[in-house]
This record gives C-alpha cells, structure tokens and sequence, in this order.
C-alpha cells in the first residue's frame, strides 16, 4: 500500500493520468448503473463523467506532486479500494445482475443483505486483529509495536515500504479476487442454463459474490483498519508523522517532472 522509489519510477509520473482514466471508467459506469442509465438526462450523465475524471486528475496530481505517500495516504488507498470495490461495484454488480434475471422487486432487499455481509466481515477482520495485538492488556502497547517492527521504526517514525508492501499485499488480493470472480460468475449461468430457475439464480449469485469480499475484508481490509487506527493514534500521541522510508528518494525522482517548480513541496533543482 506505500509505494517504493520503484514502484513511483514506474507510475508517480503517470499517476493524473491513471486516476483520471480509472475513475471516469469505473466510477461513472458504476455509478451510471446504481442510478439507473435510461433515467438520468444527457446533462447528468456528463456532469457524472466529469466529476469522475477531474476528481481523479486531482487526485493524480496531489500524488503525483504533493502526498508524503506515507500513513495518510495509506489510509486513503485502503477506503478507495473499499468504497470502489465492494461499494460501488459490488452494489453496481447486483442491480445488474438483479435486471438481468427481471428481479427488480428483491433488489434492495438483496442490497442490503450484501451491504451487511461487507459491514460485518470488516467488523469481524477487525475484531481478529484487536484479539492478535491483544489490545486490552496489560502489554498493548508494547506488543503491538513488536509486532509492526517489520515495516516500523517507531525511533525514527520511518515506514518501510518493502516489508509493508509483502505483508500487505492488496494487489495480490485483487488479482485473486478478479480470478476468483471470474471462476464463480460462470457457476449461476450454469445453474440457470441447466434449471431454468432465475429465484434459484439470485439465491446462488449474491453469497457467492458477497462471500469472495467477505473474505478480503476477514483477512485484508478488516485487520488492516485497526492498523491504520494504532499507528494514527502512535502519531497522535507523539505529535510525529511516519515518514516514508523512500520519501527523499521519491522527492529527487518529482524534481525531474513537468511544471515540480511550482507544483511541489519543498523544490529545490536536481
């Protein structure tokens, strides 16, 4: 979830651009969907495309020029997956699939039992990590501190990317949950296709759906919140923000972009 000088030597310069292209696609397709395309006028529709796209220019640039890509800017990476993922497109997802199989009157019946299974899941990843850290005990602080040391050094308020990047791999989990999501999408057609049953469809469709997210969330997403939490709260105490390790590496590679002079902090020439 930090980016190494690697990883921002491949996609900081590119960032406007990315964010731009994925939230215009993404976002408005979602959003388009939840309300309802053949409804809304040919002015919504390109005030939606437009927010979208310049909210993620905006985004890019401030990553691209600003962000200490440190804490922060974990914390944001990990609610936009949430919100993108799980909110948008899982909620998108079931009013297709609802509209596919003429299923209108159960769908925010169905919206709200998978709403509730996102909800509960991060709750109980949650719950998992406070039990692990044993956040209650005499040894709290301690302890959960030996257990970041890996990717902390709470001395120095350095955050490793490296180690916090194995440990915390997001990307892995969304490349399974694509996989994953892909396999099983084909399991309903098949049902339908062999029983002819569209209720029994639906039945079948929405666990599996919900359940491939309940998993991230149980073993990614929920325990990574309460880190989130003990280490703004560790920043709170000491009057200190964490420091990406790679920081001053990432901010020699910003001096070399387009318009860093003026848009960057901290400018000094290369």
């Amino acid at each position: 979830m930090l980016p190494t000088i690697d990883s921002a030597k491949v996609t900081l310069s590119k960032a406007p651009l990315i964010y731009s292209i994925f939230n215009s696609i993404i976002i408005t397709s979602c959003l388009v969907v939840i309300f309802d395309f053949y409804s809304l006028s040919s002015v919504s529709l390109y005030a939606i495309i437009a927010t979208s796209t310049l909210t993620g220019f905006i985004f890019g640039c401030a990553m691209k020029y600003r962000m200490h890509l440190a804490l922060n800017f974990s914390a944001f990476v990990t609610f936009y997956l949430l919100f993108i993922l799980e909110i948008l497109m899982g909620v998108s997802s079931i009013i297709l699939t609802v509209d596919f199989f003429n299923q209108t009157t159960m769908k925010w019946p169905i919206i709200f039992v998978y709403v509730s299974t996102i909800v509960f899941s991060l709750l109980v990843g949650a719950w998992q990590k406070i039990k692990k850290l044993r956040l209650f005990s005499i040894v709290e602080i301690e302890y959960w501190k030996n257990n970041f040391s890996n990717f902390v050094d709470f001395e120095k308020h350095i955050m490793n990317p490296d180690p916090f990047k194995e440990k915390h791999n997001i990307g892995k989990t969304f490349i399974t949950l694509i996989i994953t999501a892909a396999m099983t999408a084909n399991i309903p057609l098949l049902f339908y296709i062999y029983t002819g049953s569209r209720n029994s469809v639906i039945l079948l469709l929405v666990p599996l759906f919900a359940g491939v997210f309940a998993y991230i969330n149980l073993k990614k997403f929920g325990p990574w919140i309460i880190c989130l939490y003990l280490l703004h709260r560790y920043e709170l105490q000491t009057g200190r923000s964490f420091v990406n390790a790679d920081y001053e590496k990432i901010q020699e590679l910003r001096r070399t972009f387009f318009l860093s002079r003026w848009l960057m902090k901290d400018y000094q020439k290369p």
